[in-house]
């Protein structure tokens, strides 16, 4: 879907670049617990691990200074906003 947004927008001639996040291999071990809905403790953990080694690799990618990719995401998550201390109300997700 991102990839079909970029396209239709540059062709309005606004230039838009999509970036995948990267993300290692899921071990077919884990596969059977990570399918929609599954609320199971185990499809939990198994979604847990693999987010956090997800997240292991895009933090490589982003403290790579020759890595493009990596320099996206850094740079677009240096340019969010500070999250306040006391979190977003949820008054604002209303």
């Amino acid at each position: 879907m991102a990839r079909m947004f970029a396209n239709v927008l540059s062709k309005c001639g606004k230039e838009v670049h999509h970036v995948r996040f990267p993300q290692q291999k899921i071990p077919a071990s884990k596969l059977e617990y990570l399918g929609l809905d599954d609320s199971r403790p185990e499809a939990m953990n198994a979604l847990m691990s693999q987010a956090s080694t997800d997240a292991d690799m895009v933090k490589s990618a982003c403290d790579d200074a020759r890595n493009p990719q990596g320099q996206l995401i850094h740079n677009l998550m240096m340019s969010l906003p500070t999250m306040p201390e006391t979190g977003v109300p949820k008054e604002l997700f209303e």
